[in-house]
């Protein structure tokens, strides 16, 4: 069952890449490169404050 489930989202996936890929994929990027900025900024504020 779990293979299924991910053959058919890997399909759904695939789908969406082929028929909108210059329009969703740069939200996604996006939505998941602001949170790893966010922790890099928080641990880089967090190391100056230490060290002043």
């Amino acid at each position: 069952i779990i293979v299924h489930l991910s053959a058919a989202i890997g399909l759904v996936f695939f789908l969406l890449q082929h028929q909108c890929a210059l329009r969703i994929w740069p939200i996604f990027a996006l939505c998941s490169c602001v949170p790893i900025f966010i922790e890099y900024s928080a641990a880089i504020y967090k190391i100056v404050r230490q060290r002043v």
